[in-house]
């Protein structure tokens, strides 16, 4: 059996499938049920019968993913990217599945008469376009057969970019909250500023990839999930990292686009350098007290907590540190050898708050302004032990919330953390513990390092997952310190949908307000009738179709039309956009 043989026999059963579902309507379903007729009778015998044509075009369909699969690896640069959706949404027109459901989508009566009059071809647009918005939002059809994300299968997948459930983002609020728990409209971090949530998708259980890197951390990413790398300019490789990245300075790299599956060792991710301050107030010496408390403190009585710290050692200096700020504020304390009692009721019970255990313990906020969040760090990473180099820290805790709040304040001051998780660490106590490195300058000043991809584990574990769409493409995740992507292939699908059924198409890219490069990609539509261009943004989630960014956020923007004999050209035309 051929491989068009193979692709035909599934098609036909997917075809069949949809003929049998008595939700379509009658014309509809006879319609899926020729074409699955005609692919499975293809697959069988190999030869085509009542669309003896159609069987060549699978071959011209088939011949033109398995090169799609090279040129897909390929795909670096936003002229690429685009390149590439335009590639996608030719191929697209071609696909039985898309076809088909544009043409039922204007085709649906209401009553007696079709819901959109003949020629009313801004109806056409807006229906084409609502269905694409729902689908590629809700509907999770059978898994296409195609491995690849043409709009065939984002038609069913509603897109291949995922996360797994349980993935922590940083929500404005410097809150720290599962990737599922988000709502749109909500604003996440994302490389350099806050990144609105256009979306949000249930995804189900799906195959995930392992990455680990060089900083101790790991996450699990499904191979088509689209990542950012820093590339470099120069075509020159470094042997020290496999001949996949040389190891120029980002100053001499440029941020282009890939998925996991194509992610090499060595390749270098992105990571904020800083995070904005909260907007919340606190007193500076009692953030500096609740960051001694939950790192090192307990509190076994209603009324008490203890900072610990034994007399002759290093730690002597936080509980006079304690006792001074105390007496500030007007709160008795009692000193012991071991340990400094503070006697507050309504403090302690704030204390208690924060946890009792040490793998409970958390800090209430990390909202704080500048004051507030440098001296609540500083109370926490005073129970850090100094490097055995002597340039910098090594925070450790058993608490993972703590971990992660730590994390985020040291990335509010600037400073970047490597980390450990060690289960078997051989010390007291049965939990494991996670540990934060901060690098020192060192003899050289060399406090930087750039993030890399140290493996990827091509395990398949099947997990629960779920996706986001942000206005900017930019998604930081705080458990690893790496930003990431995720996906725009809506625009393909509907521009595929589109061409089915003679609406011309163009993409208009955009450079907006607070980014460096073109950074959004939308749809334009053309009414045959009046020749008028209009506006189709998938992204402008509430938007009806014609909304487009306003002109006060456009920095620069261009149109391509899509063209099947143009595609093998706009590639190279795309990069010479300035």
């Amino acid at each position: 059996m051929t491989l068009d043989q193979a692709i035909a026999l599934l098609l036909g059963a997917g075809f069949g499938a949809r003929a049998l579902d008595g939700r379509k309507n009658a014309l509809a379903r006879v319609g899926y049920a020729l074409v699955g007729y005609d692919l499975l009778k293809t697959g069988i015998t190999g030869q085509g019968s009542i669309f003896g044509a159609q069987s060549s075009g699978l071959a011209k369909v088939s011949s033109s993913r398995a090169k799609l699969k090279f040129e897909e690896r390929r795909v670096r640069t936003i002229a690429e990217r685009v390149a590439y959706v335009h590639e996608q949404m030719v191929l697209g027109t071609r696909d039985p599945q898309v076809y088909a459901l544009a043409r039922e989508v204007v085709a649906r009566k209401c009553g007696a008469e079709f819901c959109i009059p003949e020629k009313d071809h801004k109806g056409e647009m807006a229906a084409l376009f609502n269905e694409a918005r729902a689908r590629c939002r809700y509907t999770l059809d059978p898994v296409d057969y195609d491995a690849f994300q043409t709009p065939g299968k984002t038609l069913q997948l509603a897109s291949g970019d995922c996360f797994v459930k349980g993935t922590v983002v940083l929500k404005k609020g410097h809150e720290l909250v599962p990737v599922e728990s988000l709502r749109l409209g909500d604003e996440i971090w994302g490389l350099n500023r806050w990144s609105k949530v256009m979306n949000t998708w249930e995804k189900g259980v799906l195959p995930t990839w392992n990455i680990q890197l060089n900083n101790g951390s790991a996450m699990r990413l499904t191979p088509d999930h689209k990542v950012w790398v820093w590339k470099c300019k120069d075509e020159h490789k470094d042997a020290r990292y496999g001949g996949q990245e040389c190891s120029c300075r980002l100053d001499n790299r440029e941020l282009v686009r890939i998925r996991v599956r194509e992610l090499k060792c060595g390749m270098v991710l992105p990571q904020p350098e800083r995070i904005p301050f909260g907007s919340e107030k606190m007193d500076p010496t009692r953030a500096y007290v609740e960051g001694l408390y939950v790192s090192d403190g307990s509190s076994a009585h209603s009324n008490t907590f203890e900072i610990a710290g034994q007399d002759g050692c290093p730690k002597e200096a936080q509980k006079k540190e304690v006792e001074r700020i105390c007496a500030v504020l007007g709160i008795p304390t009692r000193w012991y050898r071991k340990y400094i009692t503070v006697k507050d009721k309504i403090w302690t019970q704030r204390m208690k708050t924060m946890g009792t255990r040490a793998p409970n313990k958390r800090a209430l906020s990390i909202n704080l302004e500048e004051g507030g969040a440098l001296n609540l760090l500083r109370g926490i990473m005073a129970d850090s032990g100094k490097n055995s180099q002597g340039f910098g820290s090594t925070f450790t805790t058993t608490s993972r919330q703590l971990w992660l709040q730590t994390r985020v304040l040291l990335k509010m001051a600037g400073k970047t953390a490597s980390e450990r998780y060690i289960v078997d660490h051989g010390g007291l106590g049965e939990n494991p513990i996670w540990r934060l490195g901060i690098r020192g300058g060192g003899p050289a000043g060399n406090a930087s390092k750039l993030l890399r991809v140290k493996d990827v584990v091509r395990d398949n574990v099947e997990k629960p997952c779920f996706d986001i769409e942000t206005d900017d493409h930019y998604v930081w995740l705080p458990e690893a310190d790496w930003t990431t992507s995720q996906c725009d292939d809506e625009v393909s699908l509907l521009g595929a949908m589109l061409r089915s059924v003679g609406i011309p198409v163009r993409s208009r890219i955009y450079q907006t307000q607070g980014n460096t490069t073109w950074n959004h990609i939308n749809l334009m539509a053309q009414d045959p009738g009046t020749g008028t261009w209009h506006s189709l943004d998938l992204a402008a989630v509430g938007k009806p179709p014609g909304w487009e960014v306003p002109k006060q956020y456009i920095i620069k923007q261009r149109d391509f039309d899509v063209l099947e004999k143009e595609v093998p050209r706009l590639s190279a035309a795309l990069n010479a956009v300035p």
